[in-house]
């Protein structure tokens, strides 16, 4: 039976009187979580990402948002004792959460990121030579996409399994050339095999980068439902069913 994924996505920047009623389910960890951010709008935007992301996940297992509990596993990766499997990734002032209601043991990791200048050494130190060689083919004009896609594949990759940023990062190749399918080439560590991957890339529009990447080994995945916003990542976010 193929895999159902539920995709959501929201705008963080709300109205204070938004913003409070988001937050009111965090727990203590959360709250504490945000305050470690300097900027208050960076406080905020956390709070809505964590508070809606209760909200959806409380209509998935039928407990309210405040008494969900979060389990970790691996480098810190939240999870549900219960399911579903799920995964959230923000950046840029918006928000992204895969779950997979039926699968609650589903390794699924989600990235968005939004596009902005970055030091080509990052690519020398976190890329495998596979990805540098096709990152250096491309025009300086593609440049900075092909580093994002590489970026978020890989991300979505490492939360999937939750070794996070510990894991290394050159022992996988990923597709990042624009225009090319989103996949996993090769496995050469501890993560599962290229074969057991599949990997979405998430048309998030000029500005943002995005994928999902998933061991699915043997299953394969339906196509992904957009339950709330819209691609790309434009305007204000709209609820789809």
């Amino acid at each position: 039976m193929p895999i159902h994924i539920d995709l959501w996505l929201w705008n963080l920047d709300r109205s204070d009187r938004e913003v409070t009623a988001l937050a009111r389910p965090l727990s203590d960890d959360e709250r504490t979580r945000a305050e470690r951010f300097v900027k208050p709008k960076d406080q905020s935007r956390f709070a809505v990402a964590r508070g809606r992301m209760r909200d959806i996940l409380s209509e998935y297992t039928g407990a309210a948002p405040d008494a969900l509990h979060f389990d970790k596993i691996g480098k810190g990766k939240p999870v549900l004792a219960d399911g579903p499997s799920f995964n959230l990734s923000h950046s840029g002032g918006w928000a992204a959460l895969a779950v997979a209601p039926a699968h609650p043991k589903l390794q699924m990791g989600v990235d968005i990121e939004a596009i902005r200048p970055v030091n080509p050494a990052v690519a020398q130190r976190s890329f495998s030579s596979a990805e540098q060689e096709d990152l250096g083919r491309l025009l300086p004009k593609h440049w900075m996409r092909g580093f994002f896609n590489g970026w978020t594949r890989k991300e979505a990759v490492i939360k999937a399994t939750g070794h996070g940023l510990t894991a290394d990062l050159q022992s996988f190749d990923v597709t990042l050339t624009p225009g090319t399918p989103a996949e996993v080439r090769a496995s050469r560590g501890v993560l599962p095999e290229a074969a057991d991957w599949s990997m979405i890339n998430l048309d998030t529009g000029p500005g943002f980068c995005g994928a999902l990447a998933v061991v699915t080994g043997t299953e394969t995945l339906a196509p992904i439902v957009l339950r709330e916003g819209r691609l790309p990542l434009l305007g204000t976010p709209v609820k789809t069913g």
